[in-house]
């Protein structure tokens, strides 16, 4: 008789894709993740990126691996109201998330909590979406949430 010996890695890595399927699938084309080496911008504020979601990205992760920072992520233009929405994945917690869309005022979501499957949207807009997400202030090293765009 054979047997099978998984490693505890080996066992997080099934475990994350017979959980919810989002958590973590590195390196696809929504999974966003600032790289504060290649995405920095000489013009733009020291911590602070700039990510254009991809057009088809309705759903999917960002993920923040340390510093600390902002990031301002650009949704596409879907050609009807949209509205961005946020669920916590992995210390997603971390996070400031505010609505930097023209016309919506800063407008600061709800912070969104450890182990929660609570979801927190912007109000739909017409134009593109532009979502701030900020770092508090100490080092934390990962924090990822999942998004998903809706409409209304």
């Amino acid at each position: 008789m054979r047997r099978i010996i998984f490693t505890i890695g080996d066992l997080v890595l099934i475990a994350m894709f017979l959980s919810d399927g989002q958590a973590m699938l590195f390196g696809g084309q929504c999974d966003l993740s600032p790289d504060f080496t290649k995405d920095s911008d000489p013009d733009i504020p020291s911590g602070e990126i700039q990510i254009v979601v991809p057009e088809q990205c309705t759903n999917g992760t960002f993920r923040w691996n340390y510093p600390g920072g902002q990031t301002n992520l650009y949704f596409t233009n879907f050609g009807r109201p949209a509205a961005a929405c946020f669920q916590e994945l992995l210390g997603g917690d971390i996070f400031n998330i505010t609505d930097i869309t023209d016309g919506h005022g800063h407008t600061k979501l709800p912070r969104l909590h450890r182990n929660s499957e609570a979801v927190v949207c912007t109000n739909s807009s017409t134009i593109p979406l532009v979502i701030q997400v900020s770092a508090r202030p100490h080092m934390y090293y990962l924090g990822e949430f999942s998004f998903m765009i809706k409409f209304p």
